[in-house]
């Protein structure tokens, strides 16, 4: 997957510079296919003129171009969803690594508690799985 800040910010550009959403499918009466703003009253303010040499006699087409509008804010919104689960994960390595230390003696994790012998403990092999995750991201930067 690519970035998914650049993937929002393209969608967003995207959604500035076209026709206001929602837009929808039409077909006259003759199975012409258009796209037009969901609230038009004619088909004089279509936003596009759909081929008809597909198989399907562009009804795809028009129905994909449609949706472009809400799949563009769906970019939008699962871009914002995946900066917050990273800023999560980034929290919860900072929360373990704060609290897991050998302070109290050898192979003792305030988290874990005892090692029994099992050394990184499951605190440590958490939070490296979590840095591993975070640096494998292509959205790199929000990690200290």
């Amino acid at each position: 997957m690519s970035d998914p800040a650049a993937r929002k910010e393209r969608a967003e550009r995207l959604l500035e510079g076209a026709t206001s959403a929602p837009w929808m499918a039409y077909f006259n009466t003759h199975g012409d296919p258009y796209v037009v703003p969901r609230d038009a009253s004619s088909l004089a303010s279509r936003i596009c003129d759909v081929s008809v040499a597909p198989e399907d006699y562009g009804k795809g087409n028009a129905l994909l171009i449609a949706a472009a509008p809400d799949l563009a804010a769906d970019v939008i919104a699962l871009a914002d969803e995946v900066e917050a689960l990273r800023a999560a994960m980034l929290e919860a390595a900072r929360h373990i690594e704060a609290n897991h230390r050998l302070d109290i003696e050898p192979g003792w994790c305030r988290i874990c508690g005892s090692s029994d012998g099992h050394w990184p403990c499951i605190a440590a092999e958490a939070t490296g799985d979590l840095r591993a995750a975070l640096s494998s991201s292509p959205t790199e930067g929000s990690q200290p």
